[in-house]
Order: C-alpha cells, then sequence, then structure tokens
C-alpha cells in the first residue's frame, strides 16, 4: 500500500522572523508546503520564494 501524500498548508502574515525555520522544519514531514501570504509587509514572501 502506498503511502499517502503529505501536504502543509499554513497562512502566514509578517511570519519572516520564523518561515525559514518553520519550512526547514515541515519539510522533514511534509511532501508538499503551501505558504498562504495574507499580504505580509515584512520579508515573508521572499523567503518563501526561496524554496519555491
Amino acid at each position: 500500500m502506498k503511502r499517502p501524500k503529505i501536504i502543509c498548508l499554513t497562512p502566514v502574515k509578517n511570519e519572516a522572523w520564523i518561515l525559514d525555520n518553520f519550512i526547514k522544519c515541515a519539510s522533514l514531514w511534509a511532501d508538499h508546503i503551501i505558504i498562504a501570504d495574507q499580504d505580509s509587509t515584512d520579508d515573508a514572501r521572499k523567503i518563501a520564494k526561496k524554496y519555491s
């Protein structure tokens, strides 16, 4: 039996201070990570784009 895919979906708004660490940790268990930016004014989008 195949293992089901695990998708991590998280909304963020001005979470640049923790986003890099979150993505690194989530990538240990998630097959896909979806970051739903909620109009951040910090570097959250820039950090998320590093991983796309």
